[in-house]
């Protein structure tokens, strides 16, 4: 899909195997198998007076909401909250310098506002801080800020998917890493609802510090969702307007949590200071393997091209490594990846630009060459070699162990999947 689109977003509709493209005035539905075919335009302009009304409402992009997830807490559906990911600018404590952070928050599904107080306002609305740093010497670390992207990670646990999230720095001048810095860091979901669960922000005046509140929190905690788990046989509570005025007075003055969300295992799974381009967008496949799982991170460029990473645990050191398998110009001009979305059932990436959308595969295998030693060097758990003819008895089991992990042995440049179909 091609042209002028002024594109925006994506979504990806499996179910009905659909591609649809937001653009400007515009809502494009695409055939998945067949993108050239059968596709429907909506044509969508303003109406009068709304560009002037977005105009009048537009704020200081310092850049920025960035995702939203509803991710259930519990089996309790009227506990379930979405949980927003986004950048804002803030005061220091001395009130004479702002600086960006990114933050995590959440509110419950269910919330309806407050009866006399936050009335037609959010009444559980919860921030904290999302920090992605690499320890430094002396305890200074430095910090990736600036939040670019999130991925949601699906696990047979629906409570309890993972976070990948994509930042940037800032400036050189607060960070002793170049501007063109990025990272890419990992959270769980217990450690976000720890910080949820744990102390409120607090402080007395503008020229005070932040502190932890240490005084007496009312009931129902501010930030949980009227539900079974809240209401007590004298206090029922089947919607927020029902909540106590001090309860929504101490959410309006105590949005933030005094403890930040940090990454699994205290420190970045990818950390790029070497680039020529900031990378923007970020997406995440998972390819099970015999001793594990590795983890294929595609990151989009604001120059048009991406990246395909592999994470690769190493057994001696806590810090993963990353290889970059390759690197793909997807759009001929230079410009900036504004949105990614895979596709596992059908192997495919669809990566949006202003010029239009494409389509990649996962693998390229072809480009690794023709030998074996070049295939296991490649470390592409995409690829596999199968030997010179078709495997049987034991070494169908072996053949399924060096195709499904990167480790050395025999494997063809064919996918993985097409060498266990054959089997």
């Amino acid at each position: 899909l091609r042209g002028p689109l002024g594109f925006r977003c994506l979504y990806l509709d499996e179910y009905r195997d659909r591609l649809f493209v937001g653009a400007k005035d515009a809502l494009y539905s695409l055939r998945l198998d067949r993108p050239g075919a059968d596709a429907k335009e909506i044509h969508w302009p303003p109406g009068p007076g709304q560009t002037e009304e977005c105009v009048r409402k537009g704020k200081d992009p310092v850049p920025k909401f960035v995702a939203a997830f509803l991710i259930p807490d519990s089996d309790d559906r009227d506990d379930d909250k979405v949980y927003f990911f986004f950048a804002e600018k803030v005061a220091e404590a001395e009130g004479k310098e702002h600086t960006v952070l990114s933050r995590v928050a959440r509110v419950c599904v269910n919330d309806a506002g407050g009866q006399r107080v936050l009335v037609n306002k959010w009444s559980t609305f919860n921030k904290a801080r999302l920090v992605c740093s690499v320890p430094g010497p002396g305890g200074i670390d430095t910090h990736f800020d600036e939040l670019e992207d999130v991925f949601l990670l699906r696990t047979k646990d629906e409570k309890n998917p993972e976070i990948f999230a994509l930042f940037s720095t800032v400036s050189a001048a607060r960070h002793p890493v170049p501007a063109t810095g990025s990272a890419g860091c990992v959270y769980r979901m217990a450690d976000i609802r720890d910080v949820f669960n744990g102390p409120f922000t607090h402080r007395d005046s503008p020229l005070h510090q932040w502190a932890a509140y240490e005084g007496r929190v009312p009931y129902p905690r501010p930030g949980v969702c009227p539900s079974k788990t809240t209401s007590q046989p004298r206090h029922q509570y089947s919607t927020t307007k029902d909540y106590p005025d001090d309860v929504l007075h101490f959410a309006r003055t105590h949005p933030l949590m005094y403890k930040p969300v940090s990454p699994r295992h205290g420190r970045p799974l990818l950390v790029k200071t070497d680039l020529q381009h900031h990378l923007r967008q970020l997406v995440v496949d998972r390819v099970e393997a015999e001793d594990g799982h590795y983890d294929v991170l595609f990151l989009g460029t604001d120059a048009g091209s991406v990246l395909k990473v592999v994470v690769l645990q190493n057994a001696a050191s806590a810090t993963p490594d990353e290889v970059i398998l390759e690197e793909l110009q997807v759009f001929k001009t230079p410009v900036p990846i504004t949105q990614m979305e895979i596709s596992v059932k059908r192997q495919t990436l669809y990566v949006g630009a202003s010029p239009g959308v494409a389509q990649v595969r996962l693998h390229r295998c072809e480009g690794y060459g023709t030998a074996c030693a070049e295939c296991c060097l490649a470390r592409d758990p995409y690829c596999a070699w199968d030997g010179t003819g078709l495997a049987l008895g034991p070494q169908i089991r072996a053949m399924q162990i060096s195709a499904r992990s990167l480790r050395y042995g025999s494997c063809h440049l064919i996918p993985w999947f097409a060498v266990i179909n054959r089997l």
